[in-house]
């Protein structure tokens, strides 16, 4: 946690801190929470943390808020990397419902709301619509359902929404329903590059069948010919 402390400001921190412990946290309407099932790990927040410092996209996008820990990274390192025009977009169906608006609370009292554009509706409504109004994004998380169908439209649709350098984020990577999705990636999705593991500690990871996070890279056109080869995954 420490790591990520120090590239956050004071509030940002105090929020963090809370929210990683294990006290029980209260939603907006008073829901407790005593386990926090949809929270991002700290080494997923210090990987997009420094992606956000050293490639400082304009526009970031997230499928799935849940509890806020990843929001807070984007729009707090962020903000303070690209300036007052930065934007984050997050997708969450169930920030009101389930998840009591924690996550929105979070970023509030971080003081962060102002660089949040929330959408309560499912990913693939809401990402063919981002396409079709030309938005595009230097950095996207994929983080919400983890059903094969749900990660393959996600991952079809963000590489498309891509800007030419940025960077697409799996999470839970280890799952067998992503893990389908990423094989089909590495086969046949052309203009995406996975990136390799950068530490002995993700490549054991990667080893024991326990990745978190694939990153990938566009380096090219994503749309395919229409007599492409298939490749089996």
């Amino acid at each position: 946690m420490n790591s990520i402390q120090k590239q956050v400001r004071p509030a940002t921190k105090i929020v963090l801190t809370q929210l990683y412990s294990n006290s029980a946290l209260l939603g907006k309407t008073g829901k407790v929470f005593q386990s926090r099932p949809a929270l991002s790990t700290i080494r997923n927040l210090e990987e997009i943390g420094e992606i956000l410092r050293c490639y400082r996209p304009e526009n970031t996008l997230e499928v799935g808020m849940g509890f806020g820990g990843s929001s807070l990274i984007f729009a707090d390192v962020g903000q303070n990397g690209s300036g007052a025009k930065y934007r984050h977009t997050a997708i969450d169906p169930y920030q009101s419902t389930v998840w009591d608006s924690i996550g929105m609370q979070c970023l509030e009292s971080a003081g962060l709301q102002d660089f949040i554009e929330l959408f309560e509706l499912a990913s693939s409504l809401v990402l063919p619509k981002l396409l079709a109004e030309g938005r595009h994004f230097g950095l996207i998380y994929v983080d919400g359902s983890h059903l094969f169908e749900d990660v393959f439209v996600d991952a079809y649709y963000c590489a498309r929404l891509l800007t030419a350098d940025g960077y697409l984020l799996f999470d839970d990577s280890s799952n067998k329903h992503v893990g389908k999705v990423l094989a089909f990636i590495d086969g046949n999705q052309l203009g995406l590059e996975r990136l390799p593991e950068r530490t002995f500690r993700h490549r054991l990871a990667r080893l024991l069948g326990r990745r978190q996070l694939t990153v990938y890279q566009r380096r090219g056109p994503v749309e395919r010919p229409w007599d492409s080869e298939f490749h089996r995954f």
